[in-house]
């Protein structure tokens, strides 16, 4: 029994004195964990801390971007802007653009072409490089009937009566250097006659022509609105009898104009000599001038 009890006490008193050891371990292993948590912690911090930095990173390109976006906007805006003021501007200068002007924009031919034909009562041919050739002519027909009431009045031309005044034919056009040519031949009355054979001079370019024009050759001098006018654009059938009393009609001879930018006003004066049917000594001469002022109003 003795033995007993020392081996029961001996091994109480080797638990007691375990004890201490064993709680003295176990607080040993907290500041390990502790550690791990430490750093897991740092690890996280880091990680949001990148985010966030990322995050700042593309807010800072989203405004940029947005800055840009905004920039290009008012830019395209501008260059809008700009392009309806040239194009107001430009309508405004074609709008205050002479008729001539216009009809010879129209009529221009396009950079980079050889040849082109296009219709203005005949076929016009013309190059880029400033050469033209169109066919021209007219023919005008009178048929009249005058009655001879009770055959009183004895006269051939009575009756139902036709003439052919004029059947003309020709061309004109131009070639480079600013230089024009129309030459024309009648064929009526049997007779073959020489009309308008005319050489001008006017430099610059079509929408931009020199004010000063040169001519050339046989043609009308000037010697008034009517005689001068086109038969194309006579007010009456016949123009008045003066003309033919005065002898006003074609003649060798030149003249020099200034012509206004706007082709408002006109200053001609020519020289010319007798007409190239004359069947008399050439040696009649003609001084003569006009000018012409022709504003436009109300946006005419």
């Amino acid at each position: 029994m003795t033995r007993s009890r020392t081996i029961l006490l001996g091994s109480s008193a080797l638990a007691l004195a375990l004890v201490p050891a064993i709680a003295a371990a176990k607080p040993a292993r907290k500041p390990a964990a502790a550690s791990v948590q430490t750093q897991e912690i740092r690890e996280l911090r880091a990680q949001v801390q990148a985010l966030t930095a990322r995050l700042d990173a593309q807010q800072a390109v989203q405004v940029q971007v947005q800055a840009q976006a905004a920039d290009a906007q008012a830019k395209a805006t501008e260059v809008a802007e700009n392009a309806q003021a040239t194009q107001a501007q430009v309508t405004a200068q074609a709008e205050a653009m002479p008729d001539q002007v216009k009809m010879a924009l129209a009529n221009a031919v396009k950079p980079g072409e050889t040849s082109i034909a296009r219709f203005r009562g005949s076929p016009e041919f013309a190059t880029s490089d400033g050469w033209r050739f169109k066919v021209r002519g007219r023919i005008n027909y009178d048929a009249a009937y005058l009655e001879n009431p009770g055959d009183r009045i004895a006269a051939k031309d009575l009756g139902f009566a036709t003439r052919i005044r004029r059947v003309r034919i020709g061309a004109e056009g131009g070639f480079p250097g600013g230089f024009s040519y129309k030459a024309e031949v009648d064929f009526a009355d049997s007779l073959v006659r020489p009309a308008d054979v005319v050489l001008s001079w006017r430099g610059g370019t079509e929408t931009a022509r020199s004010p000063i024009e040169i001519s050339l050759g046989h043609f009308e001098p000037l010697n008034g609105f009517e005689q001068i006018s086109s038969s194309r654009y006579t007010s009456f059938i016949e123009r008045a009898a003066f003309n033919e009393a005065f002898n006003n009609v074609r003649r060798l001879g030149g003249t020099i104009a200034y012509i206004s930018p706007g082709d408002e006003l006109r200053v001609t004066a020519g020289v010319f000599n007798d007409t190239i049917n004359a069947d008399r000594a050439n040696d009649d001469y003609l001084v003569s001038g006009r000018a012409t002022w022709s504003p436009k109003a109300l946006g005419g």
